[in-house]
């Protein structure tokens, strides 16, 4: 699944590498985001429910042209999409944080990337589409 900026040159990437749909159902996800000369990239936990919520959240920005979606990982602050109107016109930004965390000798150490790109108003029905694709293509405990 890719979000792409409206001047593409920044996008961001979601791959789904293993789930687990035992305890709670949940996506480890590979977080991908190249905006700009920035990079750089997490792979985090998502949760089945949180992803079904973020695809509401969308249609009801389509279909309003206002509001905003929100998708955050199980584990707090290593990733947070927000996708939000930024106008009565239907345009949309999507803004983005991504937090890897390292232990060192002096302690934990977290590197954050964060930032935001306008999202092409033109295509932002296929990215609601694109999006609830994605989510439908992963493994699902009701479809087992």
């Amino acid at each position: 699944m890719k979000l792409l900026s409206d001047d593409k040159a920044s996008y961001l990437t979601l791959d789904a590498d293993r789930t687990d749909l035992n305890c709670y159902p949940s996506y480890n996800l590979t977080v991908e985001v190249a905006d700009g000369d920035f990079r750089g990239a997490v792979v985090t936990w998502v949760s089945l429910d949180d992803m079904e919520a973020f695809v509401h959240q969308l249609d009801d920005c389509e279909r309003t042209w206002r509001g905003a979606a929100s998708l955050v990982s199980i584990s707090i602050d290593e990733f947070e999409l927000h996708i939000e109107s930024s106008n009565s016109l239907g345009h949309f930004v999507a803004r983005y944080r991504l937090t890897c965390r390292s232990f060192q000798r002096e302690g934990q150490m977290a590197q954050t990337l964060s930032g935001g790109f306008n999202l092409d108003s033109e295509l932002f029905a296929n990215l609601v589409r694109d999006f609830a694709a994605f989510v439908s293509s992963l493994p699902h405990p009701n479809r087992r």
